[in-house]
Formats: structure tokens, C-alpha cells, sequence
């Protein structure tokens, strides 16, 4: 999502039988080219502190951590319900 000079990442998944293989490293270095090109200068995302694998992995691709927020996620709310 784009606003002025920022860009939000929503979401983004590879499927786990093929994470760790440089696919998202691939699809990032594609998301940036192409907000480059559109002239974002900043990039943020959020992503569940639980979520350890993908803090390392935004991590190394060079993001920083700049808040937490308490009691954003509910528990369990990644689940569907009906």
C-alpha cells in the first residue's frame, strides 16, 4: 500500500515447503525496484513478535525494528472461526 513517499507491506507469504530458498529475498528485491521506480524512500511492515522466523528474515534483509505494539495482535487471531 503507497502513501506519498512510504510504502506498507501488507502481506507476504511464501508457501513453507519453499521458504529458506531465496524466493522472498527474490520477491523483495522486486517489491523494491519497483517502489524505487515509483519513488518510495521508505518501506514499513508489521509482523507478529511471535513470529520469529520472519523478524530474522526482515531483519537480514536489512529492516529495522522501530516499535512494538502491546496488545496489537489478539491471541489466536490468525485463526478462522465460523
Amino acid at each position: 500500500m503507497i502513501a506519498g513517499e512510504t510504502a506498507d507491506i501488507l502481506n507476504i507469504c511464501i508457501n513453507q515447503n519453499n521458504q529458506r530458498k531465496g524466493y522472498g529475498s527474490l520477491l523483495l528485491s522486486y517489491l523494491y525496484k519497483e517502489l524505487k521506480n515509483r519513488l518510495i524512500e521508505e518501506v514499513f511492515l508489521e509482523v507478529r513478535e511471535s513470529n520469529q522466523s520472519a523478524i530474522s528474515f526482515y531483519l537480514n534483509q536489512g529492516f529495522k525494528e522501530i516499535s512494538i505494539r502491546k496488545n496489537y495482535y489478539k491471541p489466536n487471531s490468525n485463526k478462522l472461526s465460523s
